[in-house]
């Protein structure tokens, strides 16, 4: 069975590796082709703007002859020379008279056969249909590709002149074809692509005859014709091979890694039972009355393995959550200045205002699991029980029936305390469990109260009384089936449980009780069988702490200070870059803080402010800011990190830091903090 399930899990290994490489290849592909039609899409742009722009010469003509009616031959041959330096791609330019006759060409050599055989243009079969086209709608015509008479292919302008009604004759233009298109596309063919032109007749004039495999057509316009451009890849690509190889390379070390752990789990967890086994039958055989401390050694190795889990679990979500709130920073960031650039009209705004709602919301449930990969406990802060206990009954709900149902009473303004954030959800939940499972599958009501509490004479709680003074009271009561007056003299005992043996083992409510004592608080418990429970958890209350209202609403403050922002996340310093540079501050960034620290070196003097990342590579943040401080004590600095609860006040000010923010944050709490820091009211 356990050979099967190996097997099972390579086959799904390998499966999802061959999705992931089928994707990449396609990937890639895609991409291709959004290059290939990007530079398609330019080719036809360049083309139809450089032909149009070379057409320029012939309409220069016919504003000579509009202004100067009479121009003689040489002063068109001066004009027409100098029309033909700027635009080699002209074969020549003539004048053809008010009868179509062409009477002016230049240059001579090379049109010998067009000055010594002049023709009418209305009369002639080819040329006819062509010149009255233009006549007729006052407008350019263009005709060709064709053989010239002066040898080659190319096409022939040709602009009426009128004054006003009157006729005047007609401007013309005699064009190189091959040299036009190559002055408009010749890059685009360097850059990948094979390009063919013909006319509305499938008639190809430039370009490779037959196309095949990936291609693109267009519609190119040309003065009142309209040719088709035909495009396809010079060569097709390959996918890039690194990145698939080292797919491949680092899912099947992966996959085998994983095979290899679980079957030394396996192995292991074989051994430590056979070990147990082994252990318990001598213990029984040697004396039946160690089975008690037998029963003990059991949990606590089954504790022990929890503890071992749950650690790696911790670790796990910890850097898991870091990463979502750098990419909630990203989010944020960007978030905020798009909305920031967007028109107070614009409908897309209230898109992106559920986009920053959203990001506050990610960042609240990161926070939770910040909260939960903690190893050690943060340090006593002033906080307020209310937020956590609601946090804690939002993490209960999910895992009960819907029998049970919770009545939380309390204001937010109540339960001030001097505590550890995580010790104390840790007591929530504890004493909700508690409750929940007393009510059993039957359900009933759990009532959450916090309140304050002034002692005047000593309260007699489990193990002390405490002294008089004023107390924050978390009392959590069921009505389930209650605790009996026997059983009421071993709940503070380590594993004890009152749902049998097996059920719910673990250290409870004494690991409550220590952090009660350790917050120098306690607690009381108080049941009566078959009426339900009361605990009653005293703390020590504290001052509320006031909120700070900002001096002008939501109005930002900037300023011209130099500061230097460290964070080796690209998007979140060039993100925050902009939003300190809109604010008017001078920024620069720093993706290595190495290179953050030889900029300070260097130029001690040159920043006001440094705002770093606590988690980085190569260096941390607050050692970054201890190296800073020695060379420049009075450089004010701001450490910033999605681990909220990760440095104390106590620890801020022994780091050397002016200051710290909680990543992701708003651009409006940036520039609160920043501001602030620069002013000393940090």
């Amino acid at each position: 069975m356990k050979n099967f399930l190996l097997l099972a899990i390579a086959c799904v290994g390998v499966t999802a590796l061959f999705f992931i490489d089928a994707w990449l290849l396609k990937g890639v592909e895609r991409k291709h082709q959004e290059d290939f039609l990007i530079m398609s899409e330019t080719a036809r742009i360049r083309l139809e703007n450089s032909i149009q722009s070379r057409f320029n010469a012939v309409s220069a003509l016919e504003a000579l002859f509009i202004i100067h009616p009479r121009t003689k031959p040489e002063e068109f041959a001066r004009f027409a020379q100098s029309l033909l330096e700027k635009n080699p791609p002209v074969r020549a330019l003539q004048y053809a008279d008010s009868q179509t006759q062409v009477t002016y060409v230049y240059p001579p050599k090379g049109n010998e056969i067009t000055i010594t055989k002049p023709m009418v243009l209305i009369t002639d079969p080819k040329r006819g249909p062509f010149t009255r086209k233009a006549i007729e709608t006052k407008k350019p015509s263009l005709q060709g590709p064709f053989s010239l008479r002066q040898g080659g292919i190319g096409v022939v302008v040709r602009t009426p002149i009128f004054d006003g009604d009157k006729f005047l004759g007609l401007a013309i233009g005699v064009y190189d074809l091959p040299a036009l298109i190559k002055e408009a596309v010749g890059e685009e063919r360097r850059a990948g692509i094979i390009m063919q032109l013909a006319d509305l007749n499938d008639h190809v004039f430039s370009g490779p005859e037959q196309l095949s495999g990936m291609i693109y057509r267009q519609i190119v316009r040309v003065l009142d014709q309209t040719w088709v451009m035909t495009s396809m890849p010079m060569e097709a690509k390959k996918p890039p091979q690194l990145p698939r190889a080292l797919t491949w390379i680092f899912g099947l070390a992966g996959l085998t890694a994983i095979i290899i752990a679980i079957r030394l789990s396996w192995r292991q967890t074989a051994r430590l039972e056979q070990t147990v086994k082994m252990r318990t039958k001598e213990l029984e055989e040697a004396n039946l009355a160690l089975a008690r401390d037998l029963e003990e050694i059991q949990r606590m190795e089954k504790q022990l393995l929890h503890a071992h889990r749950m650690r790696s679990i911790g670790t796990l979500s910890g850097d898991i959550a870091h990463e979502f709130n750098n990419l909630l920073s990203i989010i944020l960031g960007n978030t905020e200045l798009a909305l920031e650039d967007a028109p107070e009209n614009m409908e897309s705004r209230l898109f992106l205002q559920d986009v920053i709602a959203a990001c506050a919301r990610g960042k609240k449930v990161v926070q939770q699991i910040m909260r939960f990969s903690r190893k050690t406990p943060s340090g006593k802060t002033r906080l307020n029980v209310g937020p956590i206990t609601t946090q804690a009954l939002k993490l209960i709900r999910g895992t009960i029936g819907k029998g049970v149902e919770f009545r939380p009473r309390y204001s937010p303004g109540d339960g001030w305390i001097l505590g550890d954030p995580q010790e104390i959800q840790q007591v929530v939940v504890q004493l909700i469990t508690n409750s929940v499972q007393a009510l059993g599958s039957a359900g009933g009501l759990v009532d959450v109260r916090i309140y304050t509490k002034e002692l005047f004479t000593p309260l007699r709680v489990f193990g002390q009384d405490l002294p008089p003074g004023k107390y924050v009271c978390i009392e959590v009561q069921d009505n389930g089936h209650g605790i009996a007056p026997q059983a009421m003299e071993r709940i503070f005992e380590p594993y004890f449980t009152t749902r049998g043996f097996g059920r719910n083992l673990g250290m409870g409510l004494s690991v409550v009780q220590g952090i009660l004592l350790g917050h120098g608080g306690g607690i009381r418990i108080e049941s009566e069988e078959g009426r339900g429970t009361r605990a009653l958890c005293f703390f020590p209350a504290a001052e509320a702490v006031e909120q700070e209202e900002a001096a002008n609403g939501d109005v930002i403050v900037g300023g011209t200070e130099s500061i230097l922002f460290v964070d080796d996340e690209e998007s979140i310093a060039r993100t925050n870059q902009i939003r300190l540079e809109r604010l008017g501050y001078s920024v620069t960034e720093a993706l290595d803080p190495a290179k953050a620290l030889s900029m300070v070196e260097e130029d001690p003097l040159r920043f006001d402010l440094v705002i770093t990342d606590l988690t980085m590579p190569g260096m941390k943040g607050d050692r970054l800011i201890r190296l800073i401080r020695k060379i420049r004590p009075d450089l004010k600095c701001i450490l910033c990190s999605g681990y909220n609860d990760a440095v104390s006040d106590e620890a801020i000010e022994e780091i050397g830091a002016s200051a710290w923010l909680s990543k992701p944050a708003k651009g409006l709490d940036l520039a609160r903090i920043v501001r602030k820091t620069l002013d000393g009211l940090t």
